[in-house]
């Protein structure tokens, strides 16, 4: 192993060559909120489709035909927008830790060579970044500058329900801050808003991994000797807890990307939208190097949408 020249870039560049396209169903759909949600692959700055609300069709008979206004056509736009990710390590630096990764692991440096080893930390980094900022992004209002983070070019799912309850699109139910004491009467105040044809179909209820675990020791305290009806959710490891209400389809999902958020979410999961650059179109892991440097970035696309996000169909708390 000490023989080994790892400032070489050929190996880096051959490795992620190889493999690029498990690196990038690794970025894009590797994270946890992208198991869940529709991903649009090849978004190239926007994607609009049109909703259709359809109004009140039957009325008393008349012999005139008025068909008055029996629908809205509500234009939705999903915009990606331009991120980088530009990293540099000094790869004789990592070997004591990639030597001790391979011996607690197993795994031998064949199996698991230098490179894909930093690529992995590399991708297992950003998708953490990814789940935060598709929930917590804040779009900067003012020009973007050199070293702003992802996580303010683009308007993440809690923004955008913020933004449409200030435009009186979405009436929050108020609840008040979320407590092991009360949050199983606020998802009973919640639910009750849900249309009837969700609860009969079912839907999904997101919340914080702090508001989850209250949740779980409510019902431990109600429910003490059954045990809780735990599902497995679309990531490997990834589980969420079937609500007694309804007929029982519904799912409360608890998101890492919701931080310390109290916001409660109930929303079919199919209406969260991720768009991101094709394959064709994504720019690879570029690799320079620069006497014993190693420098490499990436350019890509991201932006999230909700589409239905309306009363009945989504019921979201007052609480931010």
């Amino acid at each position: 192993m000490a023989n080994t020249d790892y400032s070489l870039v050929a190996g880096y560049k051959a490795f992620t060559e190889e493999i690029s396209d498990e690196i990038f169903s690794k970025l894009f759909y590797g994270f946890r909120t992208a198991s869940l949600a529709t991903l649009h692959e090849g978004v190239k700055g926007k994607k609009v489709w049109t909703e259709q609300k359809m109004l009140t069709l039957a009325k008393a008979y008349f012999a005139n035909f008025n068909p008055s206004d029996t629908n809205q056509l509500v234009p939705v736009v999903l915009e990606t927008n331009a991120n980088k990710v530009e990293h540099k390590e000094i790869p004789q630096e990592m070997e004591d830790t990639y030597l001790g990764f391979l011996r607690r692991n197993g795994f031998n440096h064949q199996e698991w060579p230098l490179e894909r080893y930093t690529v992995e930390n590399l991708l297992r980094k950003l998708n953490q970044e990814f789940e935060n900022a598709v929930w917590q992004s804040d779009k900067k209002e003012t020009a973007l500058a050199e070293g702003d983070a992802m996580n303010i070019t683009f308007d993440g799912f809690l923004k955008i329900i913020a933004d449409a309850i200030t435009a009186t699109d979405l009436t929050p139910v108020t609840t008040g801050a979320i407590t092991e004491a009360n949050i199983l009467d606020n998802l009973k105040l919640m639910y009750a808003q849900v249309s009837p044809e969700l609860k009969a179909v079912g839907t999904d209820i997101f919340m914080s991994y702090a508001n989850f675990d209250k949740y779980v020791a409510a019902m431990d305290v109600v429910h003490a000797n059954s045990d809780a009806a735990y599902v497995q959710l679309g990531a490997a490891g990834y589980t969420g807890i079937r609500y007694r209400q309804g007929a029982g389809n519904t799912t409360i999902i608890p998101v890492a990307g919701m931080g310390n958020s109290d916001r409660i979410i109930m929303i079919p999961r199919e209406n969260l939208h991720i768009g991101f650059d094709s394959f064709s179109d994504w720019s690879n892991f570029n690799f320079e190097q620069q006497v014993r440097e190693l420098l490499y970035w990436m350019d890509f696309k991201i932006g999230v949408q909700i589409t239905l996000l309306r009363d009945e169909v989504a019921v979201v708390n007052d609480q931010a």
